[in-house]
């Protein structure tokens, strides 16, 4: 339950998710009926519930797939590792190559 808080905060305060949400939905928002804000609470609830749903589903498959396969788990690891060290490197690059 602690991990489950901690995602959901750490997911819930991700400042790119919200200007996702402030920069997407309102195209979606129409003059007639509703009004504009219960349309963005509508749609904003209806992309939590989507987002619930799929971690979730992600979660769970990968806690089958990575607990019945130990090698494949330390598969995943080394390469999630990798791809942050070359992520990180990029950015280092591209950082010090604006300031020169």
């Amino acid at each position: 339950m602690q991990q489950f808080l901690r995602g959901v905060g750490v997911s819930g305060t991700n400042p790119k998710g919200m200007l996702l949400l402030l920069a997407l939905l309102p195209q979606f928002i129409v003059q007639d009926g509703w009004s504009s804000t219960a349309q963005m609470l509508v749609l904003g609830g209806l992309h939590i519930v989507d987002i619930a749903v799929i971690y979730l589903v992600v979660s769970l498959l990968a806690r089958r797939l990575l607990s019945a396969r130990p090698t494949a788990s330390r598969a995943v690891t080394r390469l999630s590792g990798v791809v942050m060290i070359v992520l990180g490197l990029g950015i280092l690059a591209e950082t010090a190559a604006a300031i020169v």
